[in-house]
């Protein structure tokens, strides 16, 4: 199956996903390139562990088509809360 069959047959388990976790993600998003093209998804969640973080991404139905993937540390200093 290519990659692009499995991303069609896996999103509407993605979004499901996605929508019963509001509450979790801060931001999301679409990476793109400067051509618009999609080049990947970015995230921001509250977690309260790097390991909590991770298993996020690893629930998320869409993780089998990750070729990388990359949790860090944010801490939001603008707007100030």
């Amino acid at each position: 199956m290519s990659k692009l069959a499995l991303l069609e047959k896996l999103r509407p388990e993605h979004l499901q996903y996605i929508q019963s976790l509001k509450k979790t993600i801060r931001y999301g998003g679409v990476l793109l390139t400067e051509n618009n093209e999609q080049k990947g998804i970015c995230y921001i969640v509250n977690a309260k562990t790097i390991s909590e973080a991770k298993q996020f991404i690893k629930d998320d139905p869409y993780y089998l088509l990750y070729q990388k993937v990359e949790v860090d540390l944010f801490e939001q200093k603008l707007p100030e809360e």
